[in-house]
């Protein structure tokens, strides 16, 4: 849906690359089960988590921006 989104939109230029970063812990952190010999807390390291901080802040912005829009109608 983000390229998608992109192709429409010149402005959202770089959301599926944030979203791709985003989605990539969406199901192991939120069902440790789902990592095989694993949990999240030995999996993933500082700079992962400030990697995802920064890619859910700027998809964020752009959300906001987006809504903040008139619509049609």
């Amino acid at each position: 849906m983000a390229g998608e989104l992109e192709a429409r939109s010149p402005g959202l230029a770089g959301l599926r690359d944030d979203v791709g970063v985003l989605d990539q812990y969406y199901i192991p952190t939120r069902y440790p089960d789902a990592l095989p010999g694993g949990i999240p807390a030995t999996l993933y390291r500082a700079n992962d988590s400030e990697r995802a901080l920064t890619a859910g802040r700027r998809t964020l912005a752009v959300a906001r921006s987006v809504l903040a829009k008139p619509g049609p109608g």
